[in-house]
């Protein structure tokens, strides 16, 4: 089932243009920047928020302060 799964997908992926391992490199970056997150979960939300915009916006610059 999984290499049915697969095959679809990467015909899919061919179709549209898309580069799986550009996909996969993003993919493993994300959760390498997110990881600690279950660890942190003391302080709810608003903690986690806080923590996101320091990453995001002010270490990685992956987002700007007009879209926060």
């Amino acid at each position: 089932m999984m290499d049915l799964y697969s095959s679809a997908l990467r015909r899919g992926a061919d179709l549209m243009h898309i580069d799986l391992s550009k996909i996969r490199d993003q993919t493993i970056d994300t959760v390498a920047a997110n990881w600690h997150l279950g660890f942190t979960a003391f302080g709810g939300p608003p903690v986690h928020f806080q923590i996101l915009h320091k990453k995001f916006v002010e270490k990685y610059k992956w987002i700007d302060e007009q879209l926060v």
